[in-house]
């Protein structure tokens, strides 16, 4: 199996599912699940999530997902900062870029890895999220005081590292809490050679309909 793929449409499904737990009748307006929801649909909920990160803290799925987007935006950020800092690292780009990472950080540190946020996620999540938070406190110490070229290259090499290492942690963990019923059929649907657009659609629709059965099943208790 193609492991990045399966990557990608593992992230699909976990957007779904973050979704619907901040409100289930943004996906679910019917009985039926006819259609995938837009990637529109689906981002619009992430950004309610960040005002409202407190009413969430017990559902312990979107924590994850959101600081990694936040990660990933700072190490391109640093990336373009270093390009301009090889020139000169007085560059008013150099500065807007670091600015710019640091927002990134300060969100995701107040935001999605603030206590209220972590607290009740499951052991293996908050050890995750307790890693993240620590390496971007360094890399947030590092760029209020960074001073030279090598500096910058050294923190935008950590945020590198630290993106793909939680990128690696978090596929390891949806993949082994994934259903053996939802793992099987991406599986089918992949060798039958689908596009990775129709096998990221198969993938958020199953995941839907699991979540769904899930809720469900816990409204009647």
């Amino acid at each position: 199996m193609n492991r990045p793929t399966l990557a990608l449409i593992v992230q699909e499904g976990s957007r779904l599912i973050t979704a619907l737990l901040q409100n289930k009748d943004v996906l679910f307006r019917s009985t039926h699940i006819e259609e995938t929801p837009s990637p529109e649909a689906i981002e619009e909920p992430r950004e309610i999530l960040s005002e409202k990160a407190t009413s969430i803290a017990t559902k312990g799925i979107a924590c994850i997902p959101c600081s990694l987007s936040h990660v990933t935006a700072c190490t391109g950020e640093l990336n373009e900062a270093v390009r301009f800092a090889r020139e000169d690292i007085t560059n008013p780009e150099v500065t807007r870029r670091v600015n710019h990472c640091l927002s990134e950080i300060v969100a995701c540190e107040r935001i999605d890895l603030a206590p209220e946020s972590t607290a009740s996620l499951p052991p293996q999540e908050k050890e995750i999220a307790d890693s993240v938070a620590k390496e971007l406190r360094d890399i947030r110490h590092g760029l209020e005081w960074y001073k030279t070229k090598d500096d910058l290259e050294n923190l935008a090499a950590k945020t590198a590292e630290l993106q793909h290492d939680t990128s690696q942690k978090w596929l390891n963990l949806r993949l082994s809490s994934m259903s053996p019923e939802l793992r099987q059929t991406i599986e089918n649907k992949l060798q039958q050679r689908l596009t990775l657009d129709q096998a990221k659609k198969v993938a958020a629709k199953e995941a839907a309909q699991e979540v769904e059965k899930a809720w469900n099943s816990q409204e009647k208790k």
